[in-house]
């Protein structure tokens, strides 16, 4: 659940891509370019993880599309050397999330509020984001919680990622199709008894499954923090939150 909530950040790209524009240009003094270097860092992995990980999750699902059960043994090995990769590459886009709440709650602190009262003066719009993330990070817990998230994309979702369009509603609709047909395929292999012996490679598998489960588990969302989420968002998020539900229940218990 706290995955699908995620999600929703597709919503908050611009907002913190205004975050990231207007930290990297600002004059400050070297103690304070220090903190702002390592909030850039987080922004910056946030972007390069999240495309990291359309790209292998673009590639995990072609060589899904051209399996054909009974499957071989170098097709497992690769469907779980691509899997291994789009997970390690989410939980670093994940990660990247809560280090900008913890360090942006490291601004919050009275030894930067001088800045933080410049910030709000001259760019509001940035200072209420900030804000938003490193209140909502708990530094004891290590978590970051999403429960007023749609508060936050109502005032800042931008129109050029958080509105209705026929281009997303394509793909998702595209996507349901081929989720749908892999979940039938799983069902096929799983009857298989294909002589694997790779350990390395299946413990790999497991931990980087493991590391995206616990990662996924550092943010707060409710079930109502979701359904606030769907009646903000565009209809094609709506249904990828349901495309996310249909592969979890199909998974085995556990997973």
């Amino acid at each position: 659940m706290a995955i699908e909530g995620a999600g929703a950040f597709f919503g908050m790209l611009d907002p913190l891509r205004l975050v990231y524009k207007y930290l990297k240009e600002v004059q400050e003094t070297r103690e304070v370019k220090k903190r702002l270097g390592d909030i850039l860092k987080s922004l910056d992995t946030f972007e390069k993880s999240g495309e990291a990980s359309k790209r292998a999750g673009k590639a995990l699902r072609e060589k899904v599309k051209t399996l054909r059960p009974p499957i071989t043994l170098p097709e497992l090995v690769d469907i779980m050397k691509l899997s291994i990769e789009y997970s390690n590459n989410f939980q670093s886009f994940l990660s990247s999330i809560r280090e900008f709440g913890r360090e942006c709650r490291g601004l919050n602190s009275g030894d930067f509020e001088a800045f933080m009262q410049k910030v709000k003066t001259r760019k509001p719009d940035v200072y209420d984001i900030m804000n938003f993330f490193g209140r909502n990070y708990s530094p004891d817990k290590r978590t970051l919680d999403l429960t007023r998230l749609p508060i936050l994309i109502r005032a800042y979702g931008t129109k050029a990622d958080w509105k209705e369009s026929k281009k997303l509603s394509e793909q998702v609709a595209e996507g349901r199709r081929e989720v749908e047909d892999l979940i039938e395929k799983v069902k096929v292999i799983r009857t298989q008894r294909i002589p694997f012996k790779d350990r390395a490679l299946a413990l790999a598998y497991i931990r980087s499954f493991q590391r995206l489960g616990r990662e996924g588990g550092r943010f707060v969302v409710s079930k109502s923090t979701l359904a606030d989420l769907k009646q903000a968002s565009p209809s094609w998020y709506v249904e990828l939150v349901g495309m996310t539900s249909l592969v979890r229940k199909s998974l085995p218990r556990g997973i």
